[in-house]
């Protein structure tokens, strides 16, 4: 196991509260009338963003479009911390945008890992050859994630800060 350097991040369901049972009215509001900025920031992913970008070079992955995801990160004061946001537009599939990432800085597919919320996005770590983290909050069931076999499951957003801790005590 290489040392990370590298966290991918999906947009929608990681950090994106777009799948809160809670919010249904609210989300769908936001979502088709006010836009995806006005949506809130999953509780605490924040702190764990401005913990973990010091050691880390930070990127999104995501389906969704790249200008509406710099629009949500600068509305949550979260944009600096990103060297990479890549969108819809680079091309189909998130495998794709992760080797397409790496070349350009120079990485291996082991000094990276990918946070999602989807079985299909496990799929497309697995195919780019990427740790996967699988968050439990958000689009897919956790029983679907375990199925797919990510490296671990991650129920909070604290967690995440505590597995990259525990990696790198593991290189």
């Amino acid at each position: 196991m290489g040392k990370i350097k590298c966290i991918f991040f999906d947009f929608d369901g990681v950090f994106l509260d777009s799948y809160n049972p809670n919010r249904k009215v609210t989300n769908f509001l936001s979502r088709y009338v006010g836009g995806k900025k006005d949506l809130p920031l999953v509780p605490d992913m924040k702190k764990v963003i401005e913990n973990v970008a010091g050691e880390y070079m930070l990127c999104i992955i995501s389906s969704s479009g790249t200008a509406t995801i710099r629009s949500f990160l600068e509305a949550h004061g979260l944009r600096s911390y990103f060297t990479d946001i890549v969108g819809y537009e680079l091309a189909a599939g998130k495998a794709k945008k992760m080797k397409h990432i790496m070349f350009e800085h120079g990485l291996a597919s082991e000094q990276c890992v990918f946070i999602t919320d989807t079985v299909a996005d496990i799929k497309e770590a697995h195919q780019a050859q990427v740790r996967v983290l699988a968050v439990s909050w958000g689009h897919d069931p956790a029983h679907e994630l375990v199925e797919a076999d990510p490296e671990a499951i991650i129920r909070q957003p604290a967690e995440i800060s505590a597995w990259l801790a525990h990696a790198k005590q593991c290189k």
